[in-house]
């Protein structure tokens, strides 16, 4: 579920990462998201990784995969 901080108010929802996904190679399940490149923000790193964390893979595909996520308006 989304939230916001008074302290990420700076950054007003826009931002940039990088994320490296670690996958079940049979089961395609994500079993790790590691920030590689902050947004600069908490919340939306936050955000980034639970959604990254719902993904689902076709099985006997991809070990690991590094994802640029952007934050715009």
């Amino acid at each position: 579920m989304p939230y916001h901080v008074n302290s990420d108010r700076e950054h007003d929802g826009e931002g940039a990462g990088l994320f490296q996904v670690t996958i079940d190679v049979k089961t395609g399940i994500v079993t790790k998201v590691i920030v590689i490149k902050s947004t600069d923000s908490s919340t939306l790193d936050h955000n980034a990784v639970a959604a990254l964390r719902e993904w689902r893979w076709k099985p006997g595909t991809w070990r690991q995969v590094d994802i640029p996520v952007v934050f715009g308006r």
